[in-house]
């Protein structure tokens, strides 16, 4: 009997090894990126935190957590204005969260969000400096319950003409029968102060289609060195239900070829 308990004793601890630890933190509760990139493979993460509140400043918790473990690396905490969404390297969110480099059998990182604010969303796009490639590689989790129209209609992190090298297309396509006016509106992307606002008029199943040039000729603005995103909020301009689907598009001159950037996912409230 003696001997058999001793042989369970023991492989219960070989596989106690093998499985070091549950997930340090509960995905159920939290909005997750992964994989998110180092820049060792080229590739580098960028989260950009989304507070589309239009008065309300919004805290975003973020976790390190390593994999295969699911050991904690660390956490921190961004404050971001209404109506802003400034993008953080992943460099910059391990170098805050006081994160180690990866230890105990990881190979990598994942990064859970969470924020109370029925008004935050987030995007994940990933750059590689060698080929200059973008793209949005946000991963939606879907929430019952959550109010994904506090995101309908934004396109966080537009291009100014300042990031000349990565001219940005935004697209409002008007999904009604009868032909209507919407109200585009440009906030500075790391402050969130309002910049300005210009009306269009789409016809019956339109797609306009203005270059971000032409769209900071018609807001009447010339953006300093250090604005290079905007956040911009399409929405009908007499106030009422919006009939419009709005994206926004990179032009990438070395692929010749235009790489959405529209996504947005919302967190869990």
């Amino acid at each position: 009997m003696r001997r058999w308990w001793w042989i369970a004793a023991i492989g219960a601890a070989m596989s106690a090894a093998a499985w070091p630890c549950a997930a340090a933190v509960d995905g159920k509760t939290h909005a997750v990126i992964a994989p998110a990139f180092t820049g060792a493979d080229g590739n580098l993460s960028f989260v950009r935190f989304l507070n589309t509140s239009a008065t309300a400043a919004s805290t975003f918790t973020v976790t390190i957590v390593g994999t295969p473990t699911g050991r904690e690396y660390g956490s921190t905490t961004y404050n971001v204005p209404a109506r802003a969404s400034p993008q953080h390297s992943f460099n910059n969110i391990l170098a805050q969260a006081n994160a180690g480099s990866l230890t105990g059998g990881d190979t990598g990182y994942s990064i859970y969000l969470r924020n109370p604010s029925i008004d935050s969303g987030f995007q994940h796009v990933i750059f590689n400096g060698a080929n200059q490639f973008f793209e949005n590689l946000s991963a939606c989790q879907f929430f019952q319950g959550t109010q994904y129209l506090r995101v309908v209609g934004w396109l966080p992190n537009v291009h100014t003409t300042r990031l000349a090298a990565f001219p940005m297309r935004l697209f409002v396509h008007n999904f009604n029968n009868v032909g209507g006016n919407f109200r585009i509106t440009a906030f500075d992307a790391v402050t969130g102060g309002k910049i300005n606002d210009t009306v269009v008029t789409v016809a019956a199943n339109e797609t306009l289609t203005m270059l971000v040039s032409a769209l900071e000729t018609a807001l009447n603005f010339t953006p300093t060195a250090s604005q290079l995103h905007l956040n911009i909020l399409v929405e009908a301009a007499d106030g009422g239900t919006s009939n419009a689907v709005a994206t926004a598009a990179v032009f990438n001159s070395t692929l010749n070829a235009l790489i959405g950037m529209s996504t947005v996912c919302k967190l869990r409230p």
